[in-house]
């Protein structure tokens, strides 16, 4: 699971669903959050959050270019690659955070992705999970 410490930027709940922004060391992450508690209900801003989120959430994109629907879109490098048979984990390095990328082995062949190489990951909002920190 990858976990990356945030500031509360932004909460706004309606119907049962929480859109939060919170900066991470100068990058805005957005969380769509269904079914809150009322924990959430109470957060404010400038509170201290955990963002979490599974490796196989995570896409990886080389020279992607123009407007996705994706709010959580960033820069980053990678810094080890492991694979095995299928599979392919792809660490790398955000904002001083290493993170992990789990993908298809062919996805990562077929990109020529190697150490050093500058990406860009991606999340969907709604496979954000957030905590008080």
């Amino acid at each position: 699971m990858n976990r990356l410490p945030a500031t509360l930027q932004e909460i706004e709940i309606h119907g049962g669903f929480a859109f939060v922004a919170a900066q991470c060391d100068g990058h805005l992450l957005s969380a769509m959050l269904l079914g809150i508690s009322d924990d959430v209900v109470q957060w404010q801003t400038g509170e201290a959050l955990e963002f979490a989120f599974a490796e196989n959430e995570v896409a990886i994109a080389v020279n992607l270019h123009g407007e996705i629907s994706l709010r959580n879109r960033f820069h980053a490098q990678i810094t080890q690659i492991e694979s095995s048979q299928l599979l392919s984990r792809i660490s790398f390095n955000f904002a001083g955070h290493i993170l992990h990328a789990l993908i298809t082995r062919a996805s990562c062949e077929r990109m020529q992705l190697a150490s050093g190489q500058d990406i860009e990951w991606l999340v969907k909002s709604n496979a954000m999970q957030v905590h008080r920190a």
